[in-house]
């Protein structure tokens, strides 16, 4: 299930998403409708370092590091591990203006909306209101049909046919794990993660997940990467 209701179940994993369609305007029967281009992104630093200041809390640092050792060989007899714990050599910064540890990433919504998706989508949130959902179908369903598969309305239609108060996971597509390979492989994911990855990409069109890819292509990198694609799955997950 996709992580069950947003506030009652069904539809966690992707609420959020965002990016347009791999088809394009006017297209046909299970194409969906879009730019083909993938949803741009902005990154913005919100935390600059000072080289100058780095490098003097580095080094002030491996001086408290270098005091407690000593303090503590001594009554040990050697004193021969400090010797790189003293040492300051790591207190560099290769950017003489400073350089950016943190990053915040924007990321927007196409103007397309697959119609047919749309209508699906809220045949079964409109059901969803009787388990006591407060969310704003139209809202909802206006988002998820601008970033998720065309092919998901079969999805909704099946979810719909069951009980809709306590869904299950029998209607949800396949993970993509092709993806979260694809993603794990350049940045460290735990095994939550990868799963994580997995399954929301399993719902969302090539172009949603093409703005992960920008993430980590060299050509788009801001910021580190890992930090984007991350920024990106909370996006997707409507967080």
């Amino acid at each position: 299930m996709k992580n069950a209701w947003i506030a009652v179940g069904l539809l966690g994993v992707v609420s959020g998403c965002f990016a347009g369609g791999r088809g394009r305007p006017g297209a046909g029967p299970g194409e969906v409708a879009g730019s083909g281009e993938p949803a741009p992104f902005t990154a913005t630093c919100v935390r600059r370092v000072d080289c100058a200041q780095e490098v003097a809390d580095c080094r002030a640092r491996h001086e408290t590091q270098c005091d407690l050792c000593y303090a503590g060989c001594i009554s040990a007899g050697t004193c021969d591990l400090c010797i790189s714990a003293c040492s300051t050599t790591s207190c560099a910064c290769g950017a003489s203006d400073g350089f950016c540890r943190e990053w915040s990433y924007e990321f927007q919504l196409p103007e397309t909306r697959d119609e047919t998706h749309y209508a699906a989508c809220r045949r079964l949130w409109d059901q969803a209101a009787e388990c006591g959902s407060e969310l704003d179908p139209a809202a909802v369903c206006d988002r998820f049909a601008r970033i998720e598969r065309s092919e998901m309305a079969a999805a909704y239609d099946c979810f719909a046919a069951g009980d809709v108060c306590a869904p299950s996971d029998a209607c949800d597509p396949t993970p993509d794990e092709a993806f979260a390979d694809e993603v794990c492989d350049q940045i460290a994911c735990t095994s939550e993660q990868w799963t994580a990855y997995a399954k929301a990409a399993g719902w969302l069109r090539d172009d949603t997940k093409d703005v992960a890819r920008r993430c980590l292509d060299e050509d788009y990198r801001t910021g580190v990467p890992k930090a984007c694609v991350e920024a990106w799955l909370r996006f997707v997950n409507g967080r």
